[in-house]
């Protein structure tokens, strides 16, 4: 299993830098790391310029709105975890 350190984020400032860690369980697993994706790239986007595979998510705000950050485990057991990401820049 993986578990996300937030499961829902709200950004009000394009500034605003937000990190989601991933929690495994086990722990001592022995392939680490997820493939990120956004289900809204008008709104938020996850590891912009960063390797597709990380143990961390880097979501940047681009536009107001609702957006489901995924994490899919590498591990080939199909496992994911979800943040929902919601994008409010006046």
């Amino acid at each position: 299993a993986i578990n996300l350190s937030k499961t829902s984020v709200k950004i009000t400032d394009r500034n605003q830098d937000v990190m989601i860690d991933v929690g495994y369980s086990p722990s001592n697993v022995s392939w680490k790391g997820c493939r990120w994706t956004s289900s809204n790239t008008s709104v938020a986007l996850v590891n912009n310029g960063w390797p597709d595979i990380s143990e961390h998510g880097y979501v940047d705000a681009v536009g107001n709105g609702t957006a489901i950050i995924t994490a899919h485990a590498i591990d080939g057991s199909g496992v994911t975890a979800q943040c929902v990401v919601t994008v409010n820049i006046s």
